[in-house]
């Protein structure tokens, strides 16, 4: 095992700790939700009894049968509100794990990208300069034993293809992230996306081309990417980031209405999301 591997575990280990929302949590929300269906029911069939007259007189007295009505408008908010609760867990559990699976799939990129540069470092080592002997020179004497062929060190095989995206991505998003250097690292995204269209990091490819866009201050342009970027993936987790980031595009360019607009989008699209927390403490403002 290689030393990046080695120390690659413990990180690998740390995403697969990162929280998601617990199985039993939904079930129990589930069981309640039975629950209050089953109540829901049991009202309903008692209310329409009493309508019927098939109950006692004083039960089907007017109070009754308001504080019957009440009880059942009620119990259908709470069976509502269950449902809510259970709907936004699951769909929180989704989000929870695309992300996680994002993050494996990026760390595995660096780690190859790490492991391609180790092996081409290793692939140029030093060697050593011959030592001239002090003896006075002989004539060679003729031998029949064919000559050694000299040992080729550090040779390189030509990197893989998946080595080949992760180091393509890595640098350059640290083009854009570190460097700023926007432009070539724009262009190494379209690079990526062109040679690795298939990749599970092409979406990343076309939102970190649109980052690169808003820092040439090319706002309409990264609208454009980032646009392209909600269109083509759905939900994917960078989608709501997209939504923020282009919603600061509008903002800069003083299209207010756009803006607020595309918060609510995100807010809508991704309730749960920390773009949608962002989202909301903007429109507060």
């Amino acid at each position: 095992m290689t030393l990046i591997k080695r120390l690659a575990l413990p990180m690998i280990g740390l995403l697969l700790t990162l929280p998601i929302v617990p199985a039993e949590g939904a079930s129990r929300l589930e069981a309640d939700l039975q629950e209050l269906k089953l109540r829901l029911t049991e009202l309903e069939q008692g209310l329409a009894a009493v309508r019927r007259g098939g109950v006692p007189q004083q039960a089907s007295s007017p109070s009754s049968v308001a504080n019957l009505q009440a009880g059942l408008d009620n119990l259908r908010v709470e069976v509502q509100q269950f449902a809510g609760q259970v709907e936004d867990m699951v769909r929180e559990n989704a989000r929870l794990k695309e992300e996680l699976s994002l993050l494996r799939e990026e760390f595995s990129v660096k780690v190859s990208a790490i492991e391609g540069r180790l092996a081409a470092l290793e692939g140029k080592g030093p060697v050593a300069p011959p030592v001239k002997s002090t003896t006075p020179e002989t004539p060679a004497t003729p031998t029949t034993q064919p000559e050694s062929t000299p040992e080729v060190r550090g040779s390189v095989q030509p990197p893989a293809p998946e080595t080949g995206a992760a180091t393509l991505y890595e640098a350059s998003l640290q083009l854009i992230q570190k460097d700023g250097k926007y432009a070539a690292g724009e262009k190494g995204m379209r690079d990526f996306l062109k040679q690795y269209g298939n990749h599970k990091l092409a979406v990343n490819a076309m939102y970190w081309a649109g980052e690169a866009l808003y820092g040439q201050k090319k706002y309409e342009d990264a609208i454009l990417q980032f646009q392209d970027v909600i269109l083509t993936h759905g939900d994917h987790p960078k989608v709501a980031a997209a939504y923020l980031k282009q919603a600061k595009a509008f903002q800069v360019l003083g299209d207010q209405a756009s803006y607020r607009a595309t918060l609510q989008k995100l807010i809508d699209r991704f309730p749960l999301s920390a773009e949608a927390d962002k989202a909301k403490a903007a429109l507060k403002k």
